[in-house]
């Protein structure tokens, strides 16, 4: 990939171990079923301590709290059947009782507002609606990432350590989609470690040098000469223990902001064509439709445009998948999940289509037909590549109709590409609200000649809030 979101803010991870379950990269039994009110507080009140624990309780290591006593975390027992939580040593009864307190106030809070709210757990019923049970299981092998909070509120976590100030908020349905995304990156998280298992310098050792590579991003910090500043090399994202930090981490980031992405394009009526009247127009149902995911990596922007297509109703023809990347050693992970991996260079000799359309001949199937309809999503590369030769293509694209539309996004809050491919003819839609201040992070790019229509009541609500961050814009672009 050419490049990547650096606002991480990422920490060392705190528990350290040799194998992949003691790595904090996934639960300690993937199999746990917690039930849902003991997500309402993030850290229950630690009782009066066990001296051992007893059967059906298991043993943890706190990341939270942490001091010259205990360096790598307090040690705690857990019962799943009730939710409790106890530390492991009698010294250490009252720690973080101060800090517990705020929480608890915080979590008081947020259940008297979900009281508050409508008795639905979500205002539209997901595409495929999960059974209580599946949530739970699915909440539990995000390892921390996911919380319920309420009945139809529930939180999020991009960072390694789940920091509550840095927790994005959703209702049920960003709930079942969340844990939709849970589900369809397993096969993907389990291919990964079995390559780590099998490296010759060991697990222990990939998965530090995994964890360094993500925490330090030497490449975007300290720069390499010659080299063009990105988040990670070619060299980094290809190693197994750097993959698997970003199967487990990016995966939500990149899946929220393609659907926030995909929610604000939709308000303009960019998917009515696929929908039958009154909602839409029906021009383009029953058509085959192709997404190419540029500098898409695994391709979790892939699988929210999936979901996203079917969730509104756009239509039931089959949806082709294709990731397209610099990396090669995303393919099989891409595969994994049931997609299609390309390597790709946009600013390579070989045309877009070029390479989607000889993915079809390797594999055997039939090409893509020439009625279909192609959408090109890109991630976080234009920045890198906004030169006049890659304008001219990605304009070509739309003036020829081999492309529907270009749905993009990026860090910066102002994006030159924009204006380039305004000039070339195009139709710059700028998605985000710019009554605080110019912000070109996320846009949808047609040609000038394609009409785009709001339908009439066919609302889309905002799923996940504040995504992307609307307080990380930077001050010179605020409006007073």
């Amino acid at each position: 990939m050419l490049g990547d979101d650096s606002d991480d803010g990422e920490e060392e991870i705190l528990d350290e171990g040799g194998s992949l379950a003691s790595a904090s990269l996934g639960p300690v039994d993937p199999a746990l079923s917690i039930p849902s009110s003991t997500y309402a507080a993030e850290a229950p009140p630690p009782p009066p301590p066990l001296q051992g624990p007893p059967a059906g309780w298991s043993r943890h290591r706190s990341s939270r709290y942490r001091d010259a006593r205990h360096p790598i975390g307090y040690e705690y027992f857990f019962n799943p059947g009730t939710g409790e939580t106890r530390w492991a040593e009698a010294s250490d009864v009252g720690v973080g009782d101060e800090r517990g307190d705020a929480k608890r106030a915080r979590a008081a809070a947020a259940a008297s507002a979900a009281a508050a709210a409508p008795s639905l757990w979500y205002a539209s019923a997901p595409l495929d609606p999960l059974p209580v049970a599946e949530l739970e299981r699915l909440v539990a092998l995000s390892d921390g990432h996911v919380k319920v909070v309420g009945p139809n509120h529930a939180q999020y976590f991009c960072d390694q350590q789940k920091r509550e100030k840095w927790a994005f908020n959703t209702d049920r349905l960003g709930l079942e989609l969340l844990c939709h995304l849970v589900a369809a990156n397993q096969p993907a998280l389990a291919a990964c470690k079995d390559f780590i298992e099998r490296e010759a310098a060991g697990a222990a050792v990939v998965l530090s040098e995994g964890r360094s590579i993500y925490t330090e991003k030497k490449h975007l910090i300290q720069g390499v000469e010659g080299h063009k500043k990105v988040t990670w090399s070619q060299d980094e994202y290809a190693h197994p223990g750097m993959q698997l930090m970003y199967l487990t981490l990016k995966s939500w980031q990149r899946f929220t902001e393609t659907w926030a992405l995909l929610e604000r394009a939709s308000r303009l009526g960019l998917f009515a064509p696929h929908r039958p009247p009154p909602s839409g127009s029906g021009s383009l149902r029953g058509r085959p439709v192709r997404v190419l995911s540029i500098g898409g990596g695994p391709g979790f922007e892939l699988i929210a445009f999936e979901r996203f297509f079917r969730r509104h109703g756009c239509d039931s023809s089959p949806v082709q998948l294709v990731s397209l990347d610099l990396m090669p050693g995303w393919r099989p992970f891409v595969e994994a999940m049931g997609m299609q991996f390309g390597e790709y260079d946009i600013e390579g000799p070989q045309g877009l289509l070029e390479v989607a359309n000889a993915l079809n001949a390797a594999e055997g199937k039939p090409p893509f037909p020439a009625h279909g309809v192609t959408y090109v999503v890109i991630s976080y590369v234009m920045i890198y590549v906004s030169t006049d030769a890659v304008c001219d293509m990605l304009a070509g694209l739309l003036a020829s109709k081999a492309a529907y539309c270009i749905l993009v996004s990026e860090r910066g809050e102002e994006t030159k590409c924009l204006r380039m491919m305004e000039a070339r003819g195009v139709a710059v839609h700028r998605l985000i609200d710019q009554a605080n201040g110019l912000d070109e992070r996320q846009s949808l790019w047609v040609d000038g000649a394609t009409p785009l229509q709001p339908s009439p009541g066919c609302a889309v609500p905002t799923t996940f809030p504040n995504v992307p961050f609307e307080e990380g814009k930077t001050r010179k672009n605020r409006r007073a």
